[in-house]
């Protein structure tokens, strides 16, 4: 008898700089688990591009404030206009069809008014939960 992994579990507090490249490599790491993941974010972590949920089996990922609508993803100056996070790919062919995910507890900021970009754009996105999420200068919140 085989037994399933636990789910991927880790959690994030802000580097000082650019956690752009931290949150992706967490968010790819639990697409790849059939058990799933769960992503504490502990602080406000910057981001300064697109973060892709596209994962390759179908697991699901929750990605959870610490601090109900206080931790979460700031956009510094300068990124004004990008996507924040995107769940699948649009195109059935690429991932896994109908991810889940959750969006729990999380503040998503702009240190400016966002001029475009969506903060959570489900593509495709399956059963899926948004709750106690607060958004400061964002262009559009969800598509």
């Amino acid at each position: 008898m085989s037994v399933a992994p636990p789910p991927f579990f880790t959690k994030l507090k802000p580097s000082g700089g650019d956690d752009t490249a931290r949150l992706q490599s967490v968010l790819t790491e639990a697409g790849n688990r059939t058990t799933g993941g769960t992503i504490w974010i502990d602080g406000r972590l910057k981001i300064t591009a697109r973060l892709d949920y596209i994962p390759t089996v179908y697991g699901g990922v929750t990605v959870r404030g610490t601090r109900m609508m206080q931790s979460g993803i700031l956009v510094p100056a300068g990124s004004e206009g990008i996507d924040i996070f995107r769940v699948g790919s649009g195109n059935a062919a690429t991932g896994v069809s109908a991810p889940r995910v959750e969006f729990l507890d999380l503040a998503i900021d702009s240190v400016n008014q966002k001029t475009g970009g969506i903060a959570i754009d489900m593509q495709n996105a399956g059963s899926s939960v948004a709750d106690n999420i607060r958004f400061t200068s964002q262009y559009d919140c969800f598509r």
